[in-house]
């Protein structure tokens, strides 16, 4: 009894997760279409997970980013949400594969971390 109870919860509170992750990849499409900050961001998550050549983000393609998961909240899980509707909108949109997936994923997570704000404040043009 107890055990089909908790099982019932536990689909209950991923159902609830899977929704609250739809709803957040919904507001990053439709910032795309309002914002030139999201598109922007997105644009450059899928040019660098294309790019043969490029093993990690230029300057700018990191402070784009940065101020498009910084421009809601200054919250590490909230700029996390944010980063990972940032790169499934990029998956959706350039039709990515799970490598070029995985290239973004790691690189929006180091942005995020903060590993990419020595470069970006070494360029005195770009803020975030």
């Amino acid at each position: 009894m107890i055990g089909a109870e908790l099982e019932t919860t536990q689909k209950s509170l991923q159902t609830m997760i899977e929704l609250q992750q739809t709803a957040i990849d919904l507001l990053v499409i439709f910032l795309m279409n309002i914002s030139e900050l999201f598109r922007n961001a997105v644009q450059m998550i899928i040019d660098f997970a294309q790019s043969k050549y490029q093993s990690i983000l230029h300057n700018e393609q990191a402070a784009v980013i940065k101020q498009a998961v910084c421009c809601f909240t200054d919250i590490r899980k909230g700029q996390e949400t944010i980063g990972s509707a940032l790169v499934n909108a990029a998956v959706s949109k350039g039709k990515l594969d799970k490598m070029e997936e995985k290239k973004v994923s790691k690189e929006v997570e180091s942005i995020i971390a903060g590993e990419y704000d020595y470069k970006i404040g070494r360029d005195n043009s770009i803020g975030y």
